[in-house]
């Protein structure tokens, strides 16, 4: 007993001493958690303020950065669409310079160099270069050619603010009128030029007179001067274009052919001794001095007896304008270099340089451009080859797919009118639906209120004082080592202040919480109500019900459909075969032919007719069988009872059905 008696008293000592300890440890915990909380409290208001304007100007500078990526592949992608648009036009244009010219590789080579070349460091841009090359190669230069006349003809056109193509298209016709060689093609720029500046003509409206004036003029031995002169003049008295050239031409080929009818009228010769006819410039003259002494109706009807009505105009302006077109021919003829000269005065502003920069703009888009052709092309040569064998594969399988898209607008359709046809019907399931939402969320909250929580309210009550013991045994424990302790927090202050993260050593109390806490937890299952229960049946046997019916209704029109498709092809298909020539019959005739008598063509387009006609058949019916689609039914289950019975008889033929009798004497 005495022995009991010390175990006891030992017993209850001890505890009572550590009582003492845990209320001991229980006030320092709790000084150091005050004191803690306040500065860390502290603290954390004030890395919040500073990490959240962080956040704020993070969010921000993601918003430009990402603007700014977006900005940037947009133009970048415009960027390689632009310079491949560019590079394809101004292959094209190469391409055909070179084919016009009748052009080598080597030499197409170098006309893409010295287009390149002059687009670069001109107003002039590389297609557009590449343009006047084509006009000059349809004229029927040479490559070496075209690019010893292309300089002077880029001075023309930048002089007189003329297309490209179409000075050199002047340039052309007048080298090959007058026969001058390509040493000579500045003089006809100079001479563009010169009578462009100095008389109210265009080398557009001269381009337009040209066509008649040009020939006749060089046959009668004028000069290129004093015929660009004479079209100049009849400029100043508002004859242009091609006015002017048929002018020109009337006036010259009534010269030379009536020139013995002329010389009476007028009292001079219109031939020279050699029998050559004289100048148009010089008959005009000679014309004026004859005339002078006239009256003026008296000299109007002698140029119209001469030239007839036509040539009344041009005549009078030529013979009062002698003095004025022997100067311009004089000017024209020392007008070397004026079209060089005009056109870098047109180059010298801003509008000179806005079109060098393009022509550089275009120049850096055709480098790009040349960079990015091998991949596009084969992009392009692997989409082509895909949408060619999606387009063999439609060809091959049109009958197949013609009667599949059948299908999907017969389904489409049949859904429609289904769902129209029982509107009541889904609606009472939708709203089933809803109920049954709503009952379920009900049902839950109850059970919520009256298991959930009290279930896990037990559950800790039960596990409360374990839980609380082994915490507090550890934190005596803890306590025990308490600088080690407080050093480990601090340390992992310190970190967390420099931003590695707070991370103190809590293992100890984390593994006795789980060791209490992480009993099993089991709740019983939610039992349902009879509302919910009854609700979740009559919508099953809804859906059901509906999905049968849709099913049953989608299985006749499609069976209709496929029978109907059948018939109508073959239809279809008898109706494109010809009458025989001899009188017979279309099937006699059908028989004769085989089965090889139509082509595949034929018959595509007779499944493609026969699907379209039965697919608009079902569809324009009233109901969801038609007349024909009830009679296929009883057709096909007769045809099935037939075949039935066939088999039957068949089989019994073929074994005797032997009866054994038991049991007779």
């Amino acid at each position: 007993m005495s022995v009991a008696g010390n175990l006891v008293i030992n017993l209850m000592g001890n505890t009572q001493h550590l009582a003492k300890q845990l209320a001991r440890g229980k006030g320092m915990v709790r000084s150091f958690g005050t004191s803690s909380t306040t500065a860390l409290t502290r603290f954390g208001s004030r890395a919040t303020m500073v990490f959240g304007a962080v956040g704020t100007a993070a969010k921000k500078m993601v918003g430009v950065l990402g603007s700014v990526a977006m900005i940037f592949g947009q133009a970048l992608t415009v960027g390689v669409g632009l310079s491949l648009a560019k590079t394809i036009q101004y292959d094209d244009a190469i391409r055909a310079a070179g084919a016009r010219s009748r052009a080598t590789q080597k030499e197409i080579a170098d006309l893409d160099a010295r287009a390149r070349m002059l687009g670069r460091t001109t107003s002039f841009t590389a297609s557009e270069v590449a343009n006047l090359m084509e006009e000059l190669g349809k004229g029927g230069f040479k490559v070496p050619e075209i690019i010893d006349v292309t300089d002077d003809v880029m001075n023309l056109a930048r002089a007189t603010g003329t297309e490209g193509t179409m000075a050199a298209e002047m340039m052309a016709v007048t080298m090959r009128v007058f026969g001058l060689a390509t040493k000579d093609a500045g003089r006809v720029a100079d001479v563009f030029t010169g009578v462009a500046n100095r008389t109210l003509t265009s080398v557009e409206e001269l381009a337009e007179g040209w066509k008649f004036a040009a020939k006749p003029a060089a046959d009668l031995g004028m000069s290129l001067e004093e015929t660009a002169a004479v079209m100049g003049t009849l400029s100043q008295i508002g004859l242009k274009g091609s006015i002017a050239g048929t002018a020109i031409r009337r006036l010259s080929t009534v010269s030379a052919a009536q020139a013995d009818m002329l010389k009476k009228k007028f009292g001079i010769a219109f031939r020279d001794a050699a029998g050559n006819a004289r100048p148009l410039i010089d008959v005009m003259a000679d014309i004026s001095a004859a005339t002078q002494s006239l009256g003026s109706a008296d000299r109007m009807t002698k140029f119209y007896e001469a030239f007839g009505l036509r040539g009344v105009t041009a005549t009078g302006g030529l013979a009062d304008n002698v003095v004025q077109t022997d100067q311009l021919v004089a000017a024209l003829q020392a007008a070397g270099g004026e079209a060089d000269k005009t056109a870098k005065q047109m180059d010298a502003g801003i509008g000179g340089s806005w079109r060098k920069f393009k022509s550089a703009l275009e120049g850096m888009a055709l480098m790009f451009g040349e960079v990015l052709t091998p991949g596009a092309m084969s992009a392009m040569d692997s989409i082509r080859e895909a949408m060619n064998s999606t387009t063999d594969w439609i060809s091959q399988n049109w009958q197949w797919l013609s009667n599949k898209i059948a299908e999907w607008i017969l389904i489409a359709m049949t859904i429609g009118e289904f769902a129209l046809n029982n509107f009541t019907e889904i609606a009472k399931v939708s709203a089933m639906e809803y109920a049954l939402f709503y009952v379920k969320a009900f049902n839950q909250i109850v059970y919520f209120l009256t298991t959930v929580i009290p279930e896990a309210a037990g559950w800790f009550a039960e596990n409360f004082t374990r839980i609380v013991g082994n915490a507090a045994g550890w934190v005596y424990d803890s306590f025990q080592m308490m600088a080690e302790g407080l050093r480990s927090i601090w340390s992992a202050l310190l970190d967390w202040m420099s931003g590695k993260g707070f991370n103190p050593d809590f293992s100890g109390v984390k593994s006795e919480f789980k060791a209490a806490a992480l009993d099993s937890f089991e709740l019983p299952e939610r039992v349902k109500g009879q509302l919910e229960t009854d609700l979740e049946t009559a919508i099953g046997s809804a859906k059901n019900k509906l999905g049968s019916d849709l099913q049953t209704m989608l299985g006749d029109r499609l069976d209709e459909l496929h029978r109907m498709q059948e018939a109508e092809a073959a239809k279809k298909l008898d109706d494109t075969k010809p009458e025989d020539p001899l009188g017979k019959t279309r099937e006699t005739a059908d028989i004769a032919a085989g089965p090889e008598g139509t082509s595949d063509a034929a018959v595509s387009g007779a499944q493609m007719r026969g699907s379209a006609e039965a697919l608009m058949t079902i569809l324009n019916a009233q109901g969801g069988r038609t007349d024909e689609m009830q009679l296929a039914i009883q057709k096909k289950q007769l045809k099935e009872a037939k075949a039935a019975a066939e088999a039957l008889k068949k089989a019994a033929k073929q074994k005797p059905v032997q009866i054994n009798v038991v049991g007779v004497p």
